[in-house]
């Protein structure tokens, strides 16, 4: 099952949701677009869930899947995602 699968299924929300354009949220819960990304990729991931955010009515949330236990990228998500008021998980893999 993919990461983003499996999170979904913790939250209850809809892995992988199409929207009309074509572009897909990788999990859509009843209040937040969740964008799932590896840190090294976190300035894509504020843009992709802003989007999102817009796109479905609402919240944009960023899901940083985290290798390392301490991580710079990590860092400059939160402040950015606090700045934006975007909401942040993240998610420890091996």
């Amino acid at each position: 099952m993919a990461i983003s699968a499996r999170l979904a299924v913790s939250v209850g929300g809809d892995a992988e949701h199409r929207l009309p354009d074509g572009s897909r949220v990788d999990i859509l819960t009843d209040e937040v677009a969740w964008e799932v990304e590896f840190s090294d990729s976190w300035e894509e991931a504020i843009g992709q869930s802003v989007f999102y955010g817009m796109a479905t009515n609402r919240k944009p949330g960023v899901w940083l899947l985290l290798r390392n236990n301490y991580d710079e990228d990590y860092l400059r998500c939160l402040m950015v995602c606090r700045r934006l008021e975007i909401e942040l998980r993240t998610e420890r893999i091996p």
